[in-house]
């Protein structure tokens, strides 16, 4: 639950309109996305514009940003998401700050911190504005939704760059912001070929689990706090990974743009017959069948439970918040061994397992 209550104070600081900001340029080319809805890139007289769409709002222009295409220095980041990008493309040393670095996960981007080459922003629940000048961003990439603004940063000449990745249903949606990074620190043809190699590797597994599975199992995931089950609704990231592994999401007819909010005993009734339960926890002592009774006994009598077939992703053993995003064919794979185990019969599963 820190994650979740972290990612809700950032949005709370809010985003203004970054100090590049768009002139007229005839348009030479244009990137259109794949599988993300959040962004485009128009390329024209040697540099290009980011064209970010409100995701929240049916891609309504959030921001229209001119890059000259000149050679881009430091870099400082709200999100520990956004460092997996900058390592998959072999460019952590450009970022030089990252707000809440103690959260980071990936092994590359902690050796840098530890060494003192990026700095951790965070001050209590804020970022300390004198750290992060300190660092001399060139761009600060932040969130793009709130009720605050960026002003103090902008007035410092730190350009803010709202980056709402968090924000695609599609899996390969998310990865595809690498395609920004890449444009922005000028290695645009290393994030096509590093998004083109995972997309097909995601699609090869997505094409062999639906030619070779019979059987699409029912499947169900959230969190519990306060009587209350919150569930990814159906046209979410969680629900596109749990379809695409060759099950059935059982609130996958659910369109909203937020969490569901479901009383339990509605709940109970809803997954009483479901064959599996996908859990996202941290535990430093791993979960067990007992304690999740132990939590609630009401649990023992549902056909996940009593199967068996719990899957579970314990996020102080691997890296679900940061690397997961840029590995959504990984994400697939482990799902498709638990749901279809015979179809990957020597494959490990990094993030999630079957509980034992």
């Amino acid at each position: 639950m820190r994650y979740y209550s972290i990612l809700f104070l950032l949005f709370v600081l809010g985003c203004q309109n970054p100090s590049t900001k768009s002139n007229n340029q005839k348009v030479e080319r244009i990137v259109r996305p794949e599988y993300a809805k959040g962004f485009e890139i128009h390329y024209s007289n040697g540099g290009f514009n980011l064209i970010l769409f409100d995701l929240k709002t049916n891609k309504d222009t959030l921001e229209n940003i001119r890059f000259d295409g000149t050679s881009t220095g430091n870099l400082a980041c709200l999100s520990t998401t956004h460092i997996s990008y900058f390592d998959l493309l072999n460019s952590l040393d450009r970022i030089k700050a990252v707000a809440f670095a103690d959260l980071i996960r990936n092994s590359n981007a902690r050796a840098l911190i530890a060494g003192k080459a990026m700095i951790n922003l965070s001050t209590a629940e804020d970022v300390d504005i004198e750290l992060l000048l300190a660092a001399k961003p060139q761009y600060f990439f932040v969130y793009p939704y709130g009720h605050g603004n960026y002003e103090k940063y902008e007035s410092k000449g730190i350009a803010c760059v709202p980056i709402s990745e968090y924000l695609e249903q599609d899996p390969l949606g998310r990865l595809e912001w690498i395609k920004v990074f890449g444009a922005i620190i000028g290695k645009e043809k290393e994030a096509t070929e590093i998004f083109d190699r995972i997309r097909t590797e995601y699609l090869e597994t997505k094409n062999k689990i639906i030619l070779s599975s019979g059987n699409r199992p029912c499947a169900f995931t959230g969190s519990y706090e306060g009587g209350v089950w919150y569930a990814p609704p159906g046209n979410s990231f969680q629900s596109t990974l749990i379809n695409d592994a060759g099950a059935v999401y059982i609130f996958k007819d659910s369109i909203a743009s937020e969490n569901l909010a479901i009383p339990f005993e509605s709940l109970y009734s809803s997954v009483y017959n479901c064959d599996f339960w996908g859990k996202v926890d941290y535990s430093e002592n791993g979960a067990t069948y007992e304690k999740i009774t132990a939590e609630d006994p009401r649990w023992k009598e549902i056909s996940a439970y009593k199967k068996r077939n719990i899957f579970y992703c314990n996020t102080s053993e691997v890296d679900y918040f940061g690397d997961a995003v840029i590995e959504p064919h990984i994400l697939l794979k482990d799902l498709g061994m638990v749901f279809h185990p015979d179809l990957f019969p020597s494959y490990s599963p990094k993030y999630f397992k079957k509980l034992k």
